[in-house]
């Protein structure tokens, strides 16, 4: 029986929902300090070997041919395709880790009909499990 490895994700920008515009966006939050802790977050989730790398590629606009050989990291230990699509998966982490916030900020201080009309889909529920998953998100 053959062993399943576990592939990197390779999809494009537009398989995650992300075009241009919205790339610059997150990149120009990620650069800002804003929300680091945010952003180590979703560096370790997408992949915690290169986590380093990812943020260091972002926040200082780094290449793979730069980030390869890095003096302070050592040596990248992926291959360029696999880094950049784990990359693209890191910015649609943060991407969803922005948008939660962006949810629960509406949807604490405006009223439910401000919330439905949000920059992301969100389904129509009834009020309580809106609170309910709200909870949830706080834990």
């Amino acid at each position: 029986m053959k062993k399943k490895s576990k592939a990197n994700p390779r999809h494009p920008w537009e398989f995650y929902g992300l075009d241009k515009m919205r790339q610059k966006e997150l990149t120009a939050l990620m650069e800002s300090g804003k929300y680091v802790s945010m952003l180590r977050s979703a560096a370790n989730m997408a992949n915690k070997q290169i986590a380093a790398y990812l943020i260091k590629s972002v926040t200082e606009k780094r290449s793979y041919d730069r980030l390869e050989f890095d003096n302070e990291l050592g040596r990248i230990p992926c291959g360029r395709t696999d880094f950049y699509g784990i990359r693209r998966y890191f910015y649609h982490l943060f991407d969803l880790k922005l948008k939660k916030i962006i949810y629960l900020q509406s949807y604490n201080h405006r009223p439910a009909e401000h919330v439905a009309r949000a920059s992301f889909h969100i389904h129509q529920e009834p009020v309580e499990n809106r609170r309910r998953l709200a909870r949830s998100f706080r834990a």
